[in-house]
């Protein structure tokens, strides 16, 4: 699911979090400048969320299906709640 099929396109980056996290969804973005901090900020006010994962530009799709499959595998659901993740080259 993609911000643009949720209407949020251009939306504020805490709206982002806040939306996924009241979905329980785990929100996946390339965005590393602002969603880490928002994301930190979030879990330093005990507003929990799913949980991130920033994805570097750099990386090759088969590479980055790759580490989402791992971390996936490797994980339980519980795993993502209030953490940030780093898929990077």
């Amino acid at each position: 699911m993609r911000v643009q099929d949720v209407g949020l396109m251009g939306a504020d980056d805490r709206e982002i979090l806040e939306w996924a996290a009241q979905r329980d969804r785990v929100l996946l973005t390339h965005d590393r400048e602002t969603i880490p901090a928002f994301a930190y900020e979030r879990i330093r006010q005990k507003n929990e969320m799913t949980g991130a994962v920033i994805v570097d530009d750099e990386l090759a799709p088969g590479v980055l299906a790759d580490g989402i499959l791992r971390l996936i595998e490797e994980n339980n659901s519980d795993h993502f709640v209030n953490r940030v993740f780093f898929l990077s080259v």
